[in-house]
């Protein structure tokens, strides 16, 4: 007759059955755990950490009903007029950036950049349209420190440098031997994206098909020098319609909808934050292109409803099959200067509402409904700043307060 077995000869409790040197062993794992789980300030996260190879896989468990809402009051500074000249006149406001208790705005006609303390002084105009040093023809800010403000010109793949008083300083020439339409500051350097076309064949018959282009981001040293190839994402998907004229010429065009997907990301520090938003999901990235950590929100992945479909304005028939089943899971991507990083949730109507998140633990601070016709562009300080479009598109420079409780150094909820 067989012996006892060994799981028979072990049953009992935990303490009877197991060593004390593993007991030992098993509470310092879980110690591990909580910590690893725990924020700066000691409060428990609600997410669960795994480590998966190296890189830490943290995932939420909160549904939407669960996340606090907070609604912001009025602006407390609004830039812009309709009529007379000054600095304060914008033909259409193209970016917005607050840093150091300073206010920017990108003109996207005049191309012209102006910087104004938070109560809506005037401080100084910071280089001016044209191909010449210390000027520029598509004006993105990039950083704006204490003494200094860093311009990146997408036409001419140049950054220019100038003084905290609007004096150009120098300029660099981006060496990468390519395109790259985004760039963004990340540590002592940059980090560039590019885009690159679907993969496969043309389509050589009349028809739709639906194509998502990727994009490739690389780094760049402080002097704008290519270091390295970092990955490549799923970019955006489009629709593209090609028509067989006479003679066998292929004519082709691509349209987008908001339903299609995309990629969306920020810089934070000398890492890069983001992703496809195929899924609730975010990437963070090391400056060497090592993947650091994933966080997941799986109870925020929703599918396109027939409420969606109703508010586009416009005929989806010739769309409908092309639709991915689920709705982007967000449509932009902020990082505060706190920490925090901010995604614009997915939505139709005239209003954004964004989720905050604490950049160091993922965990869901709230949501944020901001008033109809603006739209986010930057958080520092306390503040969030963006565009303001009023009944008959003209655009304001708006700043708002943001509530304590969404600030990245608040107890969470």
């Amino acid at each position: 007759m067989a012996g006892p077995s060994r799981l028979g000869a072990e049953s009992g409790s935990f303490a009877n059955r197991t060593p004390f040197r593993e007991r030992l062993w098993a509470a310092a794992l879980i110690a591990a755990f909580v910590a690893a789980t725990a924020c700066a300030d000691g409060t428990v996260s609600s997410m669960t950490v795994v480590d998966s190879a190296g890189v830490s896989i943290r995932t939420s468990a909160v549904t939407p009903e669960e996340i606090p809402s907070f609604a912001v009051e009025g602006p407390v500074l609004t830039l812009g007029r309709l009529e007379g000249e000054g600095p304060d006149v914008f033909g259409s406001v193209q970016q917005v950036m607050l840093a150091d208790d300073r206010l920017m705005v990108v003109d996207g006609v005049a191309r012209q950049i102006e910087v104004f303390d938070l109560n809506g002084t005037h401080v100084t105009g910071v280089g001016r349209r044209g191909d010449g040093p210390g000027e520029y023809s598509l004006p993105v800010i990039l950083e704006a420190t204490g003494d200094s403000i860093l311009v990146w010109d997408a036409r001419d793949q140049r950054i220019s440098v100038f003084e905290a008083n609007g004096r150009f300083a120098r300029s660099l020439q981006l060496q990468g031997g390519q395109r790259f339409t985004d760039l963004r500051r990340s540590g002592a350097g940059y980090v560039g994206s590019r885009t690159l076309p679907p993969v496969g064949p043309p389509q050589a018959t009349d028809g739709l098909a639906l194509k998502r282009d990727s994009t490739q981001w690389a780094r760049f040293s402080g002097a704008g020098v290519l270091e390295r190839e970092l990955f490549a994402v799923p970019g955006r998907e489009s629709l593209e319609s090609v028509t067989v004229l006479e003679g066998g010429l292929v004519q082709s065009r691509q349209a987008s909808l908001p339903f299609f997907r995309s990629s969306h990301f920020a810089a934070q520090g000398s890492d890069l934050i983001g992703g496809p938003n195929d899924r609730a999901e975010l990437r963070r990235w090391s400056s060497e292109g090592e993947l650091l950590a994933i966080y997941r929100y799986p109870g925020l992945d929703s599918p396109i409803t027939p409420a969606d479909l109703d508010a586009w304005d416009g005929d989806l028939s010739a769309w409908l099959e092309y639709l991915p089943d689920m709705a982007p899971a967000f449509t932009a991507l902020e990082v505060s200067d706190d920490g925090a990083i901010w995604l614009r949730e997915f939505g139709l109507g005239d209003a954004e509402s964004w989720l905050v998140l604490n950049a160091e633990t993922g965990d869901l601070l709230g949501r944020v409904a901001f008033p109809a016709r603006f739209r986010l562009l930057s958080v520092a300080g306390g503040r969030a700043g963006g565009v303001w479009q009023n009944e008959l598109d003209v655009s304001f420079a708006h700043v708002y307060s943001v509530p304590t409780g969404l600030r990245a150094g608040a107890d969470l909820p």
